[in-house]
């Protein structure tokens, strides 16, 4: 399947504004996040670190390693979910 160049322009601009690093420091300088992300199989959260520089908050992580956890709560001051297996989607 081809796109016309007209198609392909418009794709573009949209996947330009997806990345465009710009309009999400504008939006988190006026105090609302740039976007929000879940960490899932969240390690220590070194995906959190870059995703937090950027603008992004975090509304749900998880990770099922024990020693993982202690760090990244040592890290963030929260503790992960455990297996997102496990997990209720009410919680």
């Amino acid at each position: 399947m081809s796109f016309s160049s007209s198609k392909r322009s418009k794709v573009n601009k949209s996947q330009s504004r997806l990345f465009d690093v710009d309009v999400a420091r504008r939006r988190h300088l006026k105090g609302k996040p740039a976007f929000t992300f879940v960490d899932l199989f969240a390690g220590i959260g070194g995906f959190r670190i870059a995703l937090k520089s950027n603008g992004g908050t975090c509304v749900f992580s998880s990770e099922w390693d024990t020693f993982a956890r202690k760090t990244y709560h040592a890290n963030f001051g929260e503790i992960p979910h455990g297996d997102i297996t496990k997990v209720k989607i009410t919680d």
